[in-house]
């Protein structure tokens, strides 16, 4: 993703002391400060100016650092994501001891700079740690979390998801022969594509079909422990491609699981309801097949797709050609390219910007003006992007 590489060569050359400041994006999504990196540069930088790094650094270890610091800036430059850089996370631990083993001195002092080293690293990960960010259950045997009884778990069915985390880990607490699947990632899946057939054929099984919806912070359920409208609009925007519904004269089914993510309990905010709704799913064929066909149409207006070609052209980098998604609504046009970067266009005419980490739109002009490239948009710093302290404002 976009959103994890460095903007100049200089920004990816100090990716290791970048890595201290516990801002979310940089190298994770979520804020993880590692002090580690630059820790095992100023040890080894101390024991070579007290040439202890040529008599005491053998040849494997020289060898390890010297492939740590390839994978380090080629992951930087190429991906920048954390979670694809898991081997030299893992091996700056051992390498960190090597250096710290090469610094000058007596063995308190040593022993004090490691205590000191971890004492900063527990600092810094404190002031963002927030506990139970992401759901979690803990692996043991049999069902793999904490589930009430249920019909729904002990028959066969589809169960269908449409949020940014599958919950997967569902899956082996229902029947081996239901079949789920994600919709979130299948939205732009058109039938030209070799995924499309498998998709209609799970839809158009003879097993009921669920909607599982987790209850998530902002959920608004009414007395009854039902959906309210806010949710159930939501999705009946997100099955109606599909020929899906929600199932009105049925009533969801709730199973309470702490799996689900949610800001802690506090005496402010009270522990709350967590865990699932199964809400039973309509399908119909001839909706799916009356969707595709308007979707066959442009999205755009030709006026739009101008403007946004044109703007591809200024900034591919931000905005590549050929690599975005379409959306319509009736208040907003829009071009999605992949999670990190929007093109919008409201009622107005007004063509905006939007960057994954910026809080607010960036106006850029109307649209005749753009689609005739005049404006004004600067394409080696989006709005929202990691700044050095120097460019902070």
């Amino acid at each position: 993703m976009l959103r994890f590489q460095p903007d100049s060569w200089i920004e990816g050359l100090l990716r290791p002391l970048i890595m201290m400041e516990p801002k979310a994006a940089i190298y994770f999504e979520v804020e993880a400060a590692d002090m580690r990196f630059a820790l095992f540069i100023a040890f080894l930088t101390i024991a070579a100016l007290a040439r202890r790094v040529r008599n005491q650094l053998g040849f494997e270890q020289r060898q390890l650092i010297l492939a740590m610091t390839v994978v380090l800036y080629v992951w930087t430059f190429v991906i920048g994501n954390g979670r694809y850089f898991m081997t030299g996370l893992v091996l700056i631990g051992p390498l960190l001891v090597v250096s710290w083993r090469l610094l000058p001195g007596t063995a308190s002092f040593r022993w004090l700079a490691l205590a000191g080293a971890a004492l900063l690293q527990c600092a810094v990960i404190a002031q963002t740690y927030a506990p139970n960010k992401w759901g979690f259950a803990r692996w043991q045997h049999g069902p793999a979390i904490d589930l009430p009884d249920s019909p729904l778990r002990r028959e066969p069915a589809v169960f269908i998801t449409s949020s940014a985390i599958s919950y997967s880990i569902l899956v082996p607490s229902f029947h081996p022969q239901s079949r789920w699947t994600n919709l979130l990632g299948q939205r732009d899946l058109t039938p030209s594509m070799r995924e499309y057939r498998p998709l209609v054929e799970l839809l158009s099984s003879p097993l009921p079909k669920y909607a599982v919806m987790p209850f998530v912070a902002g959920s608004r359920a009414g007395p009854d422990q039902q959906p309210g409208s806010d949710i159930r609009k939501s999705y009946k925007e997100l099955l109606e491609p599909y020929g899906l519904s929600l199932n009105l004269a049925a009533t969801c089914a709730v199973l309470r699981s702490k799996v689900v993510a949610g800001p802690p309990e506090s005496d402010a905010m009270p522990s709350r309801v967590r865990g699932f709704w199964l809400c039973p799913l309509l399908y119909s064929d001839d909706d799916r097949k009356a969707q595709v066909s308007a979707m066959a149409a442009p999205i755009l207006t030709p006026a739009v797709a101008e403007a946004f070609h044109m703007i591809e052209q200024r900034c591919p980098r931000f905005f590549p050609p050929g690599d975005s998604n379409d959306r319509k609504s009736d208040e907003l046009q829009a071009r999605n390219y992949g999670s990190d970067t929007r093109l919008m266009v409201d009622t107005h005419d007004a063509v905006y910007l939007k960057y994954y980490r910026a809080i607010n739109p960036i106006y850029i002009g109307v649209v005749d003006k753009v689609r005739q490239g005049e404006f004004e948009l600067t394409c080696d710093k989006m709005p929202g992007r990691y700044q050095m302290p120097w460019q902070a404002d």
